[in-house]
């Protein structure tokens, strides 16, 4: 199925039909989970929020205009800005401590000082650093997000984003010492 058969199809969704929606689903379903992945590890949450995205568009089709976009790009955004809440939600760092020993190898060719130390250490200096330059290391690093996910994801900038980053990661080597 091609753009125009998409828009043809949420537009028949936005008039409430369910066989069109079906379709819909099975069309984009794989590949709106595809953007969810590099944000949400987590499979389960994962497809909550695909859910959840789908919902938002059986509710929102009308809202479609292709004047301004395609229809696969429309339904990304609903889903994407969903991950985005869910990531705004769960604090990156408390869902770093269940996985400090993940984030400090992802870390250790940047932070060589983190061999030696503990995730209590870690945790520590993780709380010192600014709360935009802790969530920008702790997603990069734990979560893997690109930088330009990561301004995606924080709302603000890539220069800004890469500085955080940046930042973060000298301000961990100094409380490292």
């Amino acid at each position: 199925m091609n753009g125009s058969d998409l828009d043809s199809c949420l537009a028949d969704v936005a008039t409430g039909d369910r066989a069109a929606f079906r379709q819909l689903y099975k069309l984009t379903a794989s590949r709106l989970n595809g953007v969810l992945r590099p944000m949400i590890s987590n499979r389960a949450r994962r497809e909550e929020i695909l859910q959840e995205a789908f919902v938002k568009i059986w509710q929102n089709a009308a809202r479609f205009d292709p004047q301004r976009g395609s229809a696969m790009m429309w339904m990304a955004t609903v889903t994407r800005r969903l991950a985005i809440d869910e990531l705004r939600r769960a604090s990156p760092l408390i869902q770093s401590l269940d996985d400090d020993e993940a984030l400090k190898n992802s870390l250790a060719a940047d932070v060589p000082q983190l061999e030696p130390l503990g995730a209590d250490q870690l945790e520590g200096c993780l709380k010192l650093l600014r709360s935009e330059y802790r969530d920008a290391v702790v997603l990069a690093y734990l979560k893997g997000l690109t930088y330009d996910q990561l301004a995606l994801s924080l709302n603000r900038p890539l220069g800004t984003v890469k500085t955080w980053v940046h930042r973060g990661i000298i301000d961990l080597r100094e409380c490292m010492g």
